[in-house]
């Protein structure tokens, strides 16, 4: 079935919209016969969840920086030095609360990749690239995660807690805009938040 294009809403943060997609994890089961299903998908993101927080108590500078938080989440899967996957931008570091919030973010990406999307089969790849940019409001990090080489998408508009879950992160938490974007190719997901005073140098 081809893909139909993303649809927009809004999301409870007025700045923010994106398209929400099947492959991301479902919603609280109303049925009791779905519990362990849904148990399933939610123990992995508790460790997520854990991983993220853990970024906070950790010892050394207090600023991480994103191609780190990126590394976290992909190694598992890719390990350190995969040509699967290309991270291409400049030294950012970010403090940690906005740290916390992109790992959670990505893990819910990588996830998707991984069951559904381009880290599925043998041959797909993702490409995120990242770079600061200046607006009348101050400066800002915009982010794009790119999937292509994977299976073909399929996308009835639907939407899951993954979904929810990476909306709210970007709205509240970054208080930035979310696009997903679910092309025939794979996934296009734009990312734009505004840095803190003292966010993304890197000394």
């Amino acid at each position: 079935m081809p893909a139909t294009p993303a649809r927009k809403r809004p999301a409870q943060n007025p700045h923010a919209h994106s398209a929400h997609h099947p492959h991301f994890a479902p919603n609280r089961p109303t049925d009791s016969a779905e519990e362990p299903e849904f148990l399933a998908a939610l123990e992995p993101r508790l460790a997520a969840l854990a991983r993220a927080h853990s970024l906070r108590t950790s010892p050394g500078d207090e600023r991480i920086e994103l191609r780190h938080v990126l590394k976290r989440e992909l190694t598992p899967y890719v390990g350190q030095d995969s040509d699967r996957v290309n991270l291409e931008g400049d030294d950012l570091a970010l403090d940690r609360e906005p740290a916390i919030a992109l790992e959670m973010v990505f893990h819910e990406m990588v996830t998707n990749a991984v069951k559904y999307g381009s880290l599925s089969n043998e041959t797909g790849t993702i490409t995120v690239c990242w770079h600061r940019r200046k607006d009348k409001s101050g400066e800002h990090v915009h982010i794009e995660w790119v999937e292509s080489g994977g299976p073909p998408v399929e996308s009835n508009g639907g939407s899951g807690f993954g979904s929810l879950l990476i909306e709210s992160n970007i709205a509240h938490d970054l208080a930035g805009t979310l696009h997903m974007q679910f092309n025939p190719g794979g996934l296009h997901c734009v990312m734009d938040f505004p840095l803190t005073k003292g966010q993304g140098n890197d000394s």
